[in-house]
């Protein structure tokens, strides 16, 4: 957020700042709902090139809907994946989570 680079009264560069990440408008926040980031892969696997990433045609909120969606199949197949574990076994991740019994790439990434 420290990214201006012209000279401020002090104190303004802050307010500033602080105004653009609380700004109710979709427009201005920094934060966008799931449903409005398009989930994209890196330019080579659609033959464009950088910075042309290649647009999946989902969103965010597909990919948590559809590639995490509580099933008994994925169950099996996202066993080790921390963001499936916590979504659609919270209680029991949690539980892991406390007890420090999570696979070290899992408490590598749910930090505190």
């Amino acid at each position: 957020m420290r990214s201006t680079t012209w000279p401020l009264p002090p104190g303004k560069r802050s307010r500033r700042n602080w105004a653009l990440v609380e700004d109710g408008g979709a427009s201005k926040n920094l934060d966008p709902a799931p449903d409005r980031v398009r989930v994209y892969g890196a330019p080579d696997t659609c033959g464009n090139h950088p910075p042309d990433v290649c647009y999946t045609g989902k969103t965010v909120q597909d990919v948590y809907e559809d590639d995490f969606e509580c099933t008994a199949e994925h169950d099996m197949e996202l066993e080790e994946v921390d963001l499936y574990q916590a979504k659609c076994h919270a209680e029991e991740f949690q539980r892991r989570v406390d007890a420090g019994t999570l696979p070290l790439s899992w408490r590598f990434a749910n930090r505190n």
